[in-house]
């Protein structure tokens, strides 16, 4: 099972790839970027290092809070995008 997970709850964010319950990378975000800018390639980022296509991933993790209302909003909103565009129900 793959798992593309992210976390939106800090200012600075971070996102981790785990294939059959191990983690096999993780990124902390760029603070120095907006989030709706640094977010979807970070993702990207992490699948092409990890070897891993987008509709490969079996599970679409999002931290829901607490937080800014912006952040999570931003997080969610990333990933029911790629869940979208992987065609995942």
């Amino acid at each position: 099972m793959v798992v593309l997970a992210l976390d939106t709850t800090t200012p600075a964010g971070s996102c981790a790839l785990a294939v059959d319950g191990v983690v096999v990378r993780e990124e902390a975000s760029d603070v120095s970027l907006p989030p709706a800018t640094r977010l979807p390639l970070d993702l990207m980022a992490l699948l092409e290092h990890g070897r891993v296509v987008l509709g490969a991933v079996d599970v679409f993790a999002v931290a829901t809070g607490p937080g800014s209302f912006t952040g999570l909003r931003i997080g969610i909103s990333t990933m029911q995008g790629l869940a979208f565009a992987a065609g995942s129900r």
